[in-house]
């Protein structure tokens, strides 16, 4: 029974976690973006279901002990179940509401899910690639790559944009090609 009060605070602890990595490590929009792309919002409704999921897990065996069976280690395997499922929602959160792709004037800007910040300069690129079968755009400089997607709409816009500021020697008509696929 211990196990589940264990479980409990974990998941707990994993909302919370989330609640002031979003507060604390978003990136700051300014105005001066150009085109934005993140995940599609429904992706959150999964980690808001895992979430869901855990609590009616826990609830549901509190309430009822003999519910998924009365040995010890059921109360393990559940109470296991339910903090998999907080941690699992609480990545998918950030997942969809951390990460994202900014492109400025003169520079591309990647958040990670955990806020970290990768950036290249437009007139650093020297190779877009779009995998074969993929809508990723992969902006290649000399020693770094950053793929960028999303939600299709958002991805879609961010193309166009982007298709004017990278060197039009460099990926113009990878970019072209890609926003007429999509």
């Amino acid at each position: 029974m211990m196990l589940l009060y264990v479980s409990a605070a974990v998941c707990v602890l994993a909302l919370a976690a989330v609640g002031v990595l979003l507060r604390v490590r978003r990136y700051p929009l300014n105005g001066q973006e150009k085109a934005v792309v993140h995940e599609a919002g429904v992706t959150a409704m999964l980690g808001y279901l895992c979430f869901l999921l855990a609590g009616f897990l826990l609830c549901g065996k509190l309430a009822d002990p003999t519910l998924g069976g009365v040995r010890p280690g059921s109360y393990s395997l559940l109470a296991a179940l339910a903090a998999l499922c907080a941690v699992t929602g609480g990545f998918v959160l950030l997942w969809c509401y951390m990460k994202k792709s900014v492109a400025y004037a003169d520079r591309l800007v990647q958040v990670s899910w955990l806020g970290r910040t990768r950036e290249i300069r437009w007139s650093e690129v020297q190779q877009v690639k779009v995998p074969m079968m993929s809508r990723t755009a992969v902006f290649c400089t000399g020693s770094e790559k950053l793929a960028v997607n999303g939600d299709p709409k958002q991805y879609k816009r961010f193309i166009e944009t982007v298709r004017w500021l990278v060197p039009q020697h460099v990926g113009s008509d990878t970019l072209a090609q890609l926003a007429a696929r999509l």
